[in-house]
């Protein structure tokens, strides 16, 4: 294994005009259309939505300052003043698990911005969380699953906090859902630009896919936010390398400190104490920063593929980083991330 990794290695930006609906700048670009965003909601929720008082893709809500803060793909509210995040996961995305206790978070950051701005609790609005995710969840192969909360023991008692979560499922085999929905689903989950379509809101997202891929002004601000998520990403790299040398040289100099001692102690007893010392002090230094920078290095390429694991397929991962395709599959299980294909 070549183990010499660097920031160059960092993958190439993927061009505006390949982008497909799953990906999330252009998932939030589209959603972000007042017509597509009130095409899709009013199937969702199959009823008639009057007026959208705001459509913000990518709202940073971070209402307490210290506190980890959120940023939504497409934060909608209502003329009724209720509230909707609108969520693209995709498979394979280091943040692919634990969507429970996003929308948790998401519920309750939601809530707080809401209550920050001077409303009562009596007044908080009905909030939907709607995850459109391009793989199967909950494993069940249902298009939609919602949640329902009712009282324990009392299954036909309600329990209405105003609160509602959707998730969607492209790679579906039942289909729980409306024509539009379905082929919404299909087009995400396909990328097929020549499917047939017969309802407007695949129609129209199709349309504006199309578009914003030819758009000049979005490129420019797609590249701009690449550049920036790609000098965040040199800066973890940075950070993770730090991270495994300070880790390495800790681990080198406390095994070498035990290694030292022992040796110099058994070495002490045939050709004295303190020669013995010395010598199982330098042997055990230069071999524990062996095995920690060894060690750190593992740790930036196994950190280094995890990033980027939403982005590329295993292959292509192999090929970049010099390794074999065996050794990334091993890497993605162990982060318990499912590979792109």
């Amino acid at each position: 294994m070549n183990d010499q990794i660097s920031k160059k290695d960092i993958p190439p930006v993927k061009p505006l005009k390949s982008l497909p609906l799953s990906d999330n700048f252009m998932f939030g670009a589209v959603m972000s259309d007042p017509e597509v965003c009130t095409l899709f909601l009013e199937e969702v929720l199959q009823k008639k939505i009057i007026r959208l008082a705001y459509v913000n893709s990518e709202q940073t809500i971070a209402n307490i300052p210290g506190l980890h803060g959120i940023r939504l793909d497409v934060f909608v509210e209502d003329e009724a003043h209720n509230r909707y995040d609108i969520e693209m996961q995709a498979r394979g995305s280091v943040y692919a698990k634990h969507l429970e206790s996003r929308v948790r978070f998401y519920q309750s950051s939601i809530d707080r911005d809401f209550l920050t701005s001077g409303g009562a609790y009596k007044d908080l609005p009905l909030s939907y969380i709607i995850f459109v995710c391009d793989y199967d969840y909950f494993g069940r192969g249902l298009a939609r699953y919602e949640r329902v909360s009712s009282i324990k023991d009392c299954p036909d008692l309600p329990y209405e906090d105003g609160t509602h979560v959707i998730f969607f499922n492209t790679r579906y085999t039942v289909q729980n859902v409306s024509r539009d929905i379905r082929e919404y689903l299909d087009y995400i989950r396909t990328n097929d630009d020549q499917m047939p379509l017969e309802g407007d809101l695949a129609r129209t997202a199709r349309a504006l896919v199309h578009q914003v891929r030819n758009d000049r002004t979005m490129e420019v601000r797609y590249m701009t936010m690449q550049m920036y998520l790609d000098e965040k990403l040199k800066e973890r790299f940075d950070e993770v390398a730090e991270i495994a040398r300070a880790k390495g040289i800790a681990e080198g100099r406390e095994e070498g400190r035990e290694e030292g001692r022992e040796e110099g102690r058994e070495e002490g007893r045939e050709e004295g104490r303190e020669e013995g010392r010395q010598e199982g002090r330098e042997e055990g230094r230069e071999e524990g920063r062996e095995e920690g920078t060894a060690e750190g290095k593992a740790a930036m390429l196994k950190s280094a593929i995890c990033t980027v694991a939403d982005t590329f397929s295993p292959k292509e991962l192999a090929r970049r980083f010099h390794i074999s395709e065996n050794f990334v599959y091993q890497i993605l299980q162990e982060a318990g991330i499912t590979p792109k294909l």
